[in-house]
């Protein structure tokens, strides 16, 4: 799945905003060149993270023939204590543009990437339980 920057990260442009009228957006976590998560809170308050992508920015490969995202149903099955549980997801226009959205339980903690990016490389001694769980 593929998405180019929505917004400059580093501005708190999209706080407050509201994505399917139901999340609204706290602060950005991560941009990525497909991805770009952001803490929010559902109408309840509750702390989640939501992920978009713009659609036009896709390439038909991720497609399939009704115009429908691949893979998406599989990422709604997973149930394992070491993924985060997908809530909802959909499209929504912002800003005149076609987005899927994503909402994940949110997870404070932080992830292997972040690990690796912070310490440069994982010893085998904390490598091999992830794995293992995994």
């Amino acid at each position: 799945m593929a998405a180019f920057l929505l917004v400059s990260y580093e501005s708190n442009a999209w706080k407050g905003s509201k994505i399917a009228g139901e999340y609204t957006i706290t602060f950005p976590i991560q941009e990525g060149y497909f991805v770009n998560s952001y803490r929010a809170k559902n109408e309840s308050g509750q702390a989640i993270r939501i992920e978009l992508l713009e659609l036009a920015s896709l390439s038909s490969a991720y497609f399939d023939d009704n115009g429908k995202l691949l893979n998406v149903d599989i990422l709604r099955k997973l149930d394992h204590k070491n993924i985060i549980k997908m809530i909802d997801c959909g499209e929504t226009t912002i800003e005149k543009q076609r987005h899927a959205y994503f909402v994940y339980e949110y997870a404070g903690n932080e992830s292997i990437v972040q690990r690796v990016q912070r310490d440069s490389v994982l010893s085998p001694f904390s490598a091999i339980p992830i794995l293992i769980e995994l």
